[in-house]
Protein backbone atom coordinates (compact mmCIF):
# COMPACT_ATOMS: atom_id res chain seq x y z
CA UNK A 1 0.00 0.00 0.00
CA UNK A 2 2.90 2.36 0.69
CA UNK A 3 4.12 1.94 -2.89
CA UNK A 4 0.60 2.53 -4.21
CA UNK A 5 0.36 5.72 -2.15
CA UNK A 6 3.71 6.91 -3.55
CA UNK A 7 2.58 6.02 -7.07
CA UNK A 8 -0.61 8.02 -6.50
CA UNK A 9 1.42 11.01 -5.35
CA UNK A 10 3.42 10.88 -8.59
CA UNK A 11 0.16 10.64 -10.54
CA UNK A 12 -1.08 13.73 -8.69
CA UNK A 13 2.15 15.51 -9.61
CA UNK A 14 1.63 14.59 -13.27
CA UNK A 15 -1.94 15.92 -13.06
CA UNK A 16 -0.71 19.25 -11.70
CA UNK A 17 1.94 19.48 -14.44
CA UNK A 18 -0.78 18.75 -17.01
CA UNK A 19 -2.87 21.62 -15.66
CA UNK A 20 0.10 23.98 -15.87
CA UNK A 21 0.86 22.80 -19.41
CA UNK A 22 -2.76 23.41 -20.46
CA UNK A 23 -2.66 26.95 -19.07
CA UNK A 24 0.68 27.61 -20.79
CA UNK A 25 -0.72 26.33 -24.08
CA UNK A 26 -3.79 28.58 -23.79
CA UNK A 27 -1.63 31.61 -23.03
CA UNK A 28 0.66 30.82 -25.97
CA UNK A 29 -2.35 30.51 -28.29
CA UNK A 30 -3.64 33.87 -27.06
CA UNK A 31 -0.23 35.47 -27.69
CA UNK A 32 -0.26 34.03 -31.22
CA UNK A 33 -3.73 35.42 -31.88
CA UNK A 34 -2.68 38.81 -30.54
CA UNK A 35 0.48 38.84 -32.66
CA UNK A 36 -1.58 38.03 -35.76
CA UNK A 37 -4.04 40.82 -34.96
CA UNK A 38 -1.21 43.32 -34.41
CA UNK A 39 0.44 42.28 -37.68
CA UNK A 40 -2.88 42.76 -39.45
CA UNK A 41 -3.36 46.19 -37.88
CA UNK A 42 0.12 47.54 -38.60
CA UNK A 43 0.09 46.55 -42.27
CA UNK A 44 -1.48 48.84 -44.84
CA UNK A 45 -3.29 46.97 -47.55
CA UNK A 46 -3.66 48.09 -51.11
CA UNK A 47 -7.10 47.96 -52.60
CA UNK A 48 -7.72 44.56 -54.17
CA UNK A 49 -5.36 42.63 -51.90
CA UNK A 50 -6.76 39.13 -51.55
CA UNK A 51 -7.39 37.40 -48.24
CA UNK A 52 -4.73 34.83 -49.14
CA UNK A 53 -2.16 37.57 -49.66
CA UNK A 54 -3.11 39.17 -46.33
CA UNK A 55 -2.79 35.84 -44.51
CA UNK A 56 0.60 35.23 -46.13
CA UNK A 57 1.85 38.68 -45.10
CA UNK A 58 0.66 38.14 -41.53
CA UNK A 59 2.28 34.70 -41.38
CA UNK A 60 5.56 36.20 -42.62
CA UNK A 61 5.69 38.67 -39.71
CA UNK A 62 8.56 37.77 -37.35
CA UNK A 63 6.47 38.32 -34.19
CA UNK A 64 3.77 36.01 -35.53
CA UNK A 65 6.33 33.36 -36.43
CA UNK A 66 7.84 33.51 -32.92
CA UNK A 67 4.40 33.34 -31.32
CA UNK A 68 3.51 30.35 -33.50
CA UNK A 69 6.74 28.56 -32.51
CA UNK A 70 6.02 29.26 -28.83
CA UNK A 71 2.50 27.91 -29.23
CA UNK A 72 3.71 24.75 -30.95
CA UNK A 73 6.25 24.18 -28.17
CA UNK A 74 3.54 24.61 -25.51
CA UNK A 75 1.18 22.34 -27.45
CA UNK A 76 3.85 19.64 -27.80
CA UNK A 77 4.73 19.79 -24.11
CA UNK A 78 1.05 19.55 -23.13
CA UNK A 79 0.60 16.49 -25.36
CA UNK A 80 3.64 14.84 -23.77
CA UNK A 81 2.47 15.51 -20.21
CA UNK A 82 -1.06 14.34 -21.12
CA UNK A 83 0.40 11.06 -22.34
CA UNK A 84 2.35 10.60 -19.11
CA UNK A 85 -0.74 11.43 -17.03
CA UNK A 86 -2.91 8.98 -19.01
CA UNK A 87 -0.32 6.25 -18.44
CA UNK A 88 -0.41 6.97 -14.71
CA UNK A 89 -4.20 6.67 -14.67
CA UNK A 90 -4.20 3.33 -16.49
CA UNK A 91 -1.48 1.90 -14.28
CA UNK A 92 -3.17 3.18 -11.11
CA UNK A 93 -6.34 1.34 -12.11
CA UNK A 94 -4.36 -1.82 -12.73
CA UNK A 95 -2.58 -1.58 -9.37
CA UNK A 96 -5.84 -0.86 -7.57
CA UNK A 97 -7.49 -3.95 -9.10
CA UNK A 98 -4.49 -6.09 -8.18
CA UNK A 99 -4.51 -4.82 -4.59
CA UNK A 100 -8.24 -5.52 -4.31
CA UNK A 101 -7.75 -9.00 -5.70
CA UNK A 102 -4.94 -9.76 -3.26
CA UNK A 103 -6.88 -8.40 -0.30
CA UNK A 104 -9.89 -10.53 -1.22
CA UNK A 105 -7.77 -13.69 -1.02
CA UNK A 106 -5.77 -12.67 2.05
CA UNK A 107 -8.18 -14.00 4.75
CA UNK A 108 -8.43 -17.35 2.94
CA UNK A 109 -4.67 -17.63 2.77
CA UNK A 110 -4.33 -16.85 6.48
CA UNK A 111 -6.82 -19.58 7.41
CA UNK A 112 -4.96 -22.00 5.22
CA UNK A 113 -1.71 -21.26 7.03
CA UNK A 114 -3.29 -21.78 10.47
CA UNK A 115 -4.69 -25.20 9.65
CA UNK A 116 -1.56 -26.62 8.06
CA UNK A 117 0.66 -28.87 10.26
Amino acid sequence: MALFREFTEWANYAASRLSIAEVDETEAKDRQTTAEALAMAKTTWEKGTSVTEKKAAIAADSDVQQAREDYLAAYSYRKLVKSIFDNFERKASLISRELSRRQAFEPVQRRGHRSSP
